[in-house]
């Protein structure tokens, strides 16, 4: 799914659209996330001191055979942003995301089913990494 919404992204964005940068990037995510009925996308939660990007809990009263969650997390890099700071920026996503997965809201959030914890690294307007991580 994330890589179909990335690829969307990669076909309909302009350089216009760069200007915004990661705030742009978001509100494509939230419009696209929003329309998959089994997920109820929190945007921007609060966990472990930081905002998640995303959280995405099953909707168990109408799908309780969902047994998945997903922490999200994007990083969005300018174009001419080199190898060093995307690796730069990475890595702080890393520990960034690894401190929501390990909170306990996230951890009750998620109760009862598998979290998943993902970064969804962006250069302009092109999918430069997309990983899941062990918390």
């Amino acid at each position: 799914m994330l890589q179909t919404i990335a690829d969307i992204y990669e076909k309909t964005t302009s350089v216009r659209q760069l200007i915004e940068g990661e705030r742009n990037l978001q509100g494509f995510m939230n419009a696209y996330l929003t329309l998959c009925p089994y997920y109820l996308a929190a945007p921007e939660m609060e966990l472990n001191h930081g905002f998640c990007d995303f959280f995405l809990m099953p909707d168990m009263r109408r799908y309780p055979m969902v047994r998945h969650s997903y922490v999200l997390e994007l990083k969005y890099l300018k174009i001419e942003a080199s190898d060093a700071e995307a690796a730069e920026q990475w890595a702080l996503a890393v520990e960034q995301i690894r401190k929501y997965g390990q909170a306990d809201r996230t951890q009750m959030l998620a109760s009862g089913t598998q979290l998943h914890l993902i970064i969804v690294q962006i250069r302009g307007w092109r999918l430069e990494r997309m990983e899941e991580i062990a918390i």
